[in-house]
């Protein structure tokens, strides 16, 4: 019998983690209860609400995860690690347009013949 550092199987350690993570992300805020986040996280990933409780309250006597629920779990983590790779792409997308848009705008600032910014139209000569 192999145990992780905070007494659990590996397997129910990892489903433990997943289902935390996920608890995390699915979480709205004040106001938002346990159950209705597990209710959405059952819909979503197909694992019972019931067994989210059950790892996050009784995970130490869980001796194993079931095989179907665990898979759902991982599932469901790599796509929210998909997701969260995808936004972050497009942020950095954005992010680098942006720049070079604020380079182009400050490159034409010292340029003749243009036109001034409004920050210049209300400042004293």
């Amino acid at each position: 019998m192999s145990l992780t550092f905070d007494g659990l199987e590996p397997a129910v350690a990892e489903a433990r983690a997943f289902a935390a993570r996920l608890h995390r992300e699915e979480y709205r805020g004040p106001g938002d209860t346990d159950e209705a986040v597990r209710n959405r996280l059952n819909r979503k990933t197909g694992v019972p609400a019931s067994y989210f409780l059950r790892l996050h309250k009784r995970a130490r006597e869980m001796t194993d995860v079931s095989g179907k629920y665990a898979r759902l779990l991982r599932l469901a983590v790599e796509a929210l690690d998909a997701h969260t790779a995808r936004i972050n792409s497009q942020t950095s997308e954005i992010e680098n347009e942006l720049e070079t848009i604020r380079r182009r705008r400050a490159g034409r600032r010292g340029a003749a013949g243009s036109r001034p910014d409004q920050a210049s139209l209300f400042q004293e000569p």
